[in-house]
């Protein structure tokens, strides 16, 4: 392929992105790159990107990862916001390299076209997350993570069959201060096709208490259509067991946005 054919291909691809998207993306990638680092800490979250870490919580302790999402759906036909009020996510060390996982959610669907406001519980999840491998010379790790969602909703936001997702989890210490994690993973319930998973984050400390990410993720819906998504997030240490985060994101090929913000506990024996 020939230079000019690469800027070709270039070109469509940043033409799939809205100008807002283009600038959210831009914007987040030049702040992350001209931080200065340096970070280190005890608690490490599953929020609040959409990449699962490879790391398994303490064995005996419990991890409480918690917070509030809004987001916000636009199409030609409806407008639609969203409300996670809150989500949570329960973390049990039962062994050093497994954890027991409880996902717990308050939801809020407002549609504007018949000024609709429900409220109700999305389907409960429980699974575990495995640690398997560890390479200390590629400071990688890899974990298997599997969630059962159980139909056990509210019926507006409710699937009628039990879903399960399993994923695989990967994450890799480029240094002290930069890391990279990605997931891939497949969700399905009942005879529906079901979707594939996938996400790619890149984290990065600031001084000693703060850090910074990027991510990218998305899924094939019943592995027909695409949807993609960019967020960029903020944590920050209170303390070795207690962390503070924020995020926001967009669709990079639909109308979507969201902003998120919690807090992730540790409590060790």
């Amino acid at each position: 392929m020939y230079f000019g054919e690469y800027q070709l291909l270039l070109l469509s691809i940043m033409n799939r992105f809205t100008v807002k998207s283009r600038c959210f993306i831009t914007f987040t990638i030049l702040l992350i790159l001209f931080c200065e680092t340096g970070m280190a800490q005890t608690i490490v979250t599953d929020r609040p990107d959409q990449t699962e870490s490879a790391l398994c919580v303490p064995k005996g302790s419990l991890q409480v990862e918690s917070g509030l999402l809004f987001e916000f759906f636009d199409s030609d036909l409806e407008s639609i916001n969203s409300s996670l009020l809150p989500t949570t996510l329960l973390r049990f060390g039962l062994f050093n390299a497994v954890e027991l996982r409880l996902v717990a959610e308050v939801v809020r669907i407002k549609q504007h076209s018949d000024r609709s406001d429900l409220w109700g519980m999305t389907d409960m999840e429980i699974g575990a997350k495995i640690h398997l491998f560890q390479f200390d010379k590629a400071d990688t790790d890899i974990a298997l993570l599997t969630h059962v969602s159980l139909s056990s909703g509210t019926a507006f936001n409710s699937d009628d069959e039990n879903r399960i997702t399993p994923k695989v989890l990967v994450s890799h210490a480029l240094n002290n201060n930069i890391s990279v994690s990605y997931n891939l993973g497949y969700s399905k319930a009942g005879d529906a096709e079901g979707d594939l998973l996938y996400t790619l984050a890149v984290g990065k400390g600031i001084g000693s208490k703060s850090g910074v990410f990027i991510e990218t993720y998305g899924e094939v819906v019943e592995m027909d259509t695409h949807l993609s998504y960019f967020n960029a997030g903020f944590t920050y240490l209170l303390s070795d067991n207690t962390q503070l985060d924020m995020s926001f994101g967009t669709g990079i090929n639909h109308d979507y946005n969201f902003f998120s913000f919690g807090g992730s506990f540790l409590f060790s024996k």
